[in-house]
């Protein structure tokens, strides 16, 4: 009980940061239907997995996908196993994630500057676009970036210590990063790479037993399944895992996905508001301190270079590439803002900014009721200045630099949580609810479902359980329409009187500007 207590009093900020993960990540997480694309898929190759049994070699449509490693797959095969096949449950493996991030972004704080400095930044990733977004959306970049900062919280370790158990933590932690997400791990050893060159460490490193036990020890988690992908289907896996998803992305534009270098500079600039208006002052912070001797910070600075310049000079360009910046930039950011004199003097160069900047990211999903978002916003801050600033003003000049610092601090934290309201109003997608009245109840059933005239095909072949096949123009469908009987087919409405004129139609039912029903040939009918 003594010793229950004594955790509980000095851990009470990782317990609240991991329930404020709970509840942002969790609730209505199972609302509206899976998204086209990447969501659906990842959903889709988990219930193949299931529905097969062939737990090795991903299936995806009922053909091989040779993308990426089962890691993620795995995980919510089996949430589908245990509890049955549903969205929360494919979403599950990446808010579990997300919350394990959260806490691995107060200990990195923690580590790297104070309790307070870790407690703010676990809260600043809570209220960030990207990361609510990308832990409640069914795929593998939260999962990817959970086991970075395994491994980035174990160099931390290390560094401060004289323990080289940790090594096999972040070893572990690599080879279970390289089975979510094959290269996109690389980061993490690349990171403590060209960490242990700037502190002088490599020579003293690579004398440890445990530093190479811990290369071993990921070879293991890594080597089984790639060995057996190789020997099982050979050129057919290295060309399409290698060739096309590692290099290619990063030699050619893919699908494209094609930016300037100012790329990302423009995702956080509408992915981690509000915080991006700090993120300068929070940069320069780290790089003066570094530059005075002090290393606290030096670790997430080349995290952040090596995340950042390695996807840029990459040819395709994706949002979530990045995705392992933000608890990096969390850190640094909530190093600025618990120093109250130093964000102070910012706010007069943020708050213009930031006032322009609140209703941009999102006008399309704001609310329609009567109160407008400014007034929204303007509200809480200007109850905050009337409690806390003019009680300060009333004392002393120290305590009005810290009540300042700690309404600015509100006010962010309310523009953060006010970004995220659209990201808990999902809504189901016509073409899942009429794939969903396309499914069949015995399992065993794979009549063929039409998609005609680009209805995107992901969510429609989770929801109906039946192979797909995609018709761009009339002359497919008439190769698919050939044998003699009604084919099941989704069309836009706009396609109607096309369809009808040289085809027998029934409709069936109706979604948005969709429509789902049987056609067949005239001619077969007559």
């Amino acid at each position: 009980m003594i010793r229950t207590k004594t955790l509980l009093r000095h851990n009470w900020p990782l317990l609240i940061v991991c329930l404020l993960a709970a509840l942002l990540l969790l609730w209505r997480l199972g609302r509206g239907t899976l998204r086209d694309w990447d969501e659906a898929i990842f959903a889709q190759i988990s219930k193949e997995m299931v529905q097969s049994g062939n737990w090795l070699v991903p299936y995806w449509g009922y053909e091989l996908r040779f993308h990426k490693p089962p890691l993620f797959y795995w995980t919510t095969a089996i949430f589908f196993r245990l509890f049955g096949v549903s969205e929360f449950w494919a979403r599950a493996a990446s808010a579990f994630s997300g919350v394990g991030l959260v806490a691995l972004t107060y200990l990195v704080g923690k580590r790297a500057y104070d309790r307070w400095t870790g407690f703010l930044a676990a809260v600043i990733l809570l209220t960030s676009y990207q990361f609510i977004f990308s832990a409640r959306f069914g795929t593998s970049d939260v999962m990817l970036t959970l086991w970075i900062y395994v491994a980035v919280y174990a160099y931390f370790r290390l560094r401060d210590g004289h323990n080289h158990n940790w090594w096999y933590v972040a070893g572990a932690a690599f080879g279970l990063a390289f089975m979510v997400k094959s290269a996109g791990a690389l980061v993490a050893p690349a990171t403590i790479g060209l960490a242990l060159l700037l502190d002088r460490r490599i020579t003293a490193t690579l004398k440890t037993r445990e530093f190479w036990l811990a290369g071993l020890l990921a070879v293991i988690i890594v080597l089984p399944w790639h060995a057996f992908m190789v020997l099982r289907y050979g050129q057919a896996f290295l060309g399409e895992y290698v060739g096309r998803h590692i290099v290619a992305r990063a030699t050619t534009v893919l699908a494209g996905h094609v930016g300037s270098i100012f790329y990302y500079l423009g995702m956080l600039y509408n992915r981690f508001f509000p915080w991006f208006y700090l993120l300068p002052f929070a940069l320069v912070l780290a790089v003066r301190e570094n530059m005075a001797g002090e290393k606290r910070s030096r670790f997430l600075l080349v995290l952040m270079a090596t995340v950042f310049f390695v996807y840029t000079a990459a040819q395709t360009k994706l949002s979530w590439y990045i995705f392992p910046l933000y608890p990096a930039l969390a850190v640094l950011t909530a190093s600025f803002v618990v120093q109250p004199f130093r964000i102070c003097s910012a706010w007069r160069m943020v708050a213009p900014f930031a006032a322009r900047r609140m209703n941009a990211p999102y006008a399309a999903m704001r609310p329609t009721s009567g109160v407008s978002s400014p007034v929204l916003l303007v509200l809480p801050f200007a109850g905050l200045v009337l409690l806390v600033v003019i009680p300060a003003l009333l004392r002393r000049r120290s305590s009005l630099s810290l009540a300042l610092a700690a309404v600015l601090g509100v006010f962010f934290l309310v523009a953060g949580l006010y970004s995220i309201r659209p990201l808990y109003q999902k809504m189901a997608l016509p073409a899942a609810r009429l794939a969903y009245t396309a499914r069949s109840a015995d399992p065993t059933d794979r009549e063929v479902l039409v998609l005609y005239s680009g209805v995107a095909e992901p969510s429609v072949l989770f929801y109906s359980d039946r192979p797909i096949r995609q018709a761009a123009h009339l002359e497919k469908l008439d190769l698919l329409t050939s044998a003699g009987r009604p084919v099941r087919i989704i069309f836009a409405r706009k396609d109607m009187n096309t369809l009808a004129a040289a085809y027998s139609l029934e409709v069936q039912a109706e979604a948005g500007q969709l429509v789902y029903g049987l056609i067949q040939r005239r001619a077969d009918v007559e």
